[in-house]
C-alpha cells in the first residue's frame, strides 16, 4: 500500500504551528506523498492514510468514503466536536448532540494523542478508540538540535519577561501582557516567523509569561522554552503543564522528548507496517 499523509497546510506554506512542525517530520521519515486536505475528492482504499489535520474538506460524505481505507491519525486537536474546542464546556465534556465523527476514530487502526491530558478530554467523551499517548508530542532530530545547541549557548541578556506577541487570541497575548502590568513586572513582546531565530530570541529571557485560553493538547513554546532553562508563568490547565515530566529543564526535558519520540516512531512504524521507522 502507499502511504499518503493528509493536512491542511505545510509549514512551507507560511502557516507555522506545533501540527505542522510534526507533519514535516512525519512526511520526512515516512517518505511518503504529501496530500492537501482540500484537494481530496474522495479516499482511495488502496492507500494507507495518515490523518492529520482535516479542517478543509469539502464534504462530509468525502470522510466517510475514508472508512473503506486503513488509516492511523495524528491527533493535534480533537475532531469529535465541529469547532474542536471541548474546552467550552463544562470540565470539557461536550453534549452527546453536538458529537461528530465517532466512526472517525472507532475505524482508525491507531490514533495518537500527546499527553494525558490529551487523552483524556477525549474518554470523557466517550470517544471509542484505540490510542495511543506519545506524552510529548513528536520532535525531529533536527528540532532537538537546534534546542541542545540554544540551551548550550544561552545567554540571558534581558532582565524583562518575556511574551510571545501573537495575534491568536487563544494565544492570549493581550492577557499575559495586563498580568505583568498589575504585578509591576517589566516584559517584552517577542515574535519571528523563523524558528531557530524565535528559540535565540526566547533563549535571552530568564522567564516567560503565557496564559492560554484554551486548553491545549501540549503546546510546543512551553515545553521549548523549558528546554531552553526558563522559567515559566502559565495557567496550569493544558497538557504539558499537567505531566509528570514538565518539571525537567534544559537537557534533561531535551533528552525525554528525543527518547519519547523515538518510542512513539516505532509504534507508529508497527502500524503501518515500516521495520525502519
Amino acid at each position: 500500500m502507499n502511504i499518503v499523509y493528509v493536512s491542511d497546510f505545510k509549514l512551507d506554506d507560511g502557516v507555522v504551528g506545533g501540527s505542522e512542525f510534526i507533519d514535516r517530520t512525519l512526511v520526512e521519515l515516512l517518505g511518503c506523498e504529501f496530500q492537501y486536505s482540500g484537494d481530496i475528492e474522495a479516499f482511495d482504499p488502496r492507500n494507507f492514510y495518515v490523518i492529520s489535520n482535516l479542517s478543509r474538506l469539502k464534504s462530509l460524505s468525502i470522510l466517510e468514503s475514508l472508512y473503506g481505507c486503513r488509516y492511523i491519525v495524528i491527533e493535534h486537536d480533537y475532531k469529535f466536536v465541529i469547532h474542536r474546542h471541548p474546552w467550552r464546556f463544562k470540565d470539557c465534556i461536550v453534549p452527546p448532540e453536538q458529537i461528530i465523527n465517532r466512526e472517525f476514530y472507532k475505524r482508525s487502526d491507531l490514533t495518537f494523542v500527546q499527553s494525558g491530558y490529551h487523552l483524556d478530554v477525549f474518554k470523557r467523551n466517550g470517544i471509542e478508540g484505540r490510542y495511543y499517548n506519545s506524552q510529548c508530542g513528536i520532535w525531529s532530530k533536527r528540532e532537538v538540535l537546534a534546542l541542545t545547541e540554544a540551551a548550550l549557548v544561552r545567554n540571558v541578556r534581558s532582565g524583562a519577561f518575556a511574551i510571545v506577541e501573537s495575534d491568536n487570541w487563544i494565544k492570549n497575548t493581550k492577557g499575559a501582557v495586563e498580568f505583568c502590568k498589575r504585578q509591576k513586572l517589566d516584559y517584552e513582546l517577542i515574535a519571528d516567523k523563523d524558528w531557530k531565530s524565535f528559540l535565540s530570541k526566547l533563549s535571552s529571557y530568564s522567564s516567560l509569561v503565557f496564559f492560554p485560553l484554551a486548553g491545549e493538547t501540549l503546546c510546543r513554546l512551553v515545553v521549548e522554552a523549558r528546554c531552553l532553562g526558563l522559567n515559566v508563568i502559565t495557567n496550569p490547565t493544558y497538557g504539558a503543564t499537567l505531566e509528570e515530566w514538565y518539571e525537567k529543564k534544559s537537557h534533561d526535558l531535551i533528552d525525554y522528548l528525543s527518547q519519547r519520540t523515538k518510542s512513539t516512531l516505532k509504534v507508529m512504524g508497527n502500524a503501518l507496517g515500516l521495520k525502519n521507522l
